[in-house]
């Protein structure tokens, strides 16, 4: 992802967004939406809480939280390795949900005039002392994020689905 370090003024960008790359965009948020609730089946499987008890009992943690309780319960199951890949797994969220997070939270200002393959966002944070970020995000990271979320999503499921628990993480 790009941050835009420069004065960044409104000329440079093309406020009409194509559908292809509100596509793109939305593709993203129903990717990770659907990452969303296999986290969340899998945090009930493997606390042996069922979807109901779990659905009240995490509420709507974030996907970290999810993470970090289920490598908490491989932990405490003596599974050490598996705990180690559900680490790495949470690392990789956090980096891979931000193309997400600015689609979700960040104002969409439009295309940037210069490549029109980056979406450019205003983010309500500071940058330097006197102004706003904006970032850049070309539509292939979107896209990059929108495929690691459905792989992991497709992964926790198989888990969910599997008859021996961790056969298949």
């Amino acid at each position: 992802m790009t941050s835009a370090r420069l004065p960044f003024q409104p000329d440079q960008v093309e406020r009409d967004v194509s559908q292809a790359a509100r596509d793109v965009m939305l593709n993203c948020i129903l990717a990770w939406a659907a990452l969303d609730g296999a986290l969340s089946m899998l945090l009930a499987r493997v606390s042996g809480m069922s979807y109901p008890d779990a659905a009240e009992a995490i509420g709507r943690e974030s996907g970290t939280s999810k993470l970090n309780k289920i490598r908490d319960v491989m932990l405490e199951a003596g599974a050490i390795e598996v705990a180690a890949l559900i680490r790495k797994h949470k690392k990789a969220y956090e980096k891979r949900i931000v193309p997400r997070n600015r689609i979700a939270h960040a104002k969409l200002a439009g295309a940037w005039k210069n490549d029109s393959e980056f979406l450019v966002f205003a983010v309500f944070e500071r940058h330097q002392t006197d102004s706003l970020a904006i970032d850049l995000i070309p539509l292939q990271e979107i896209k990059r994020s929108a495929h690691w979320a459905n792989a992991l999503t497709a992964m926790a499921l198989r888990v969910v689905d599997a008859d021996e628990e961790w056969a298949n993480f």
